[in-house]
């Protein structure tokens, strides 16, 4: 999932400081398998990911992530999320 062309209208664009995030994720939606990602970037509202699928907009997913913690920790985290735009 990453940006669309056309560019998103404003209330699709999220309005946090986005950081790099570049780590193995997995990507649940109901009814199907678990599907490898990696993540790009991620911010308080919303997360970027390579998926190797289009999905459509307004798809219910949840993105099961482990985040860096400093110095040498993880934390695994799963996010409930919505597709606001995809291309492949």
């Amino acid at each position: 999932m990453t940006a669309a062309l056309p560019l998103p209208s404003n209330d699709e664009r999220r309005n946090h400081e986005r950081r790099i995030l570049r780590v193995q994720a997995e990507l649940l939606i109901a009814g199907r398998a678990p599907m490898a990602v990696r993540t790009m970037d991620i911010s308080e509202g919303g997360i970027s990911v390579l998926c190797p699928v289009n999905l459509p907009a307004r798809t219910e997913c949840t993105v099961r992530v482990s985040l860096p913690i400093p110095p040498t920790g993880r934390k695994p985290v799963e996010l409930r999320a919505v597709v606001r735009y995809s291309i492949l």
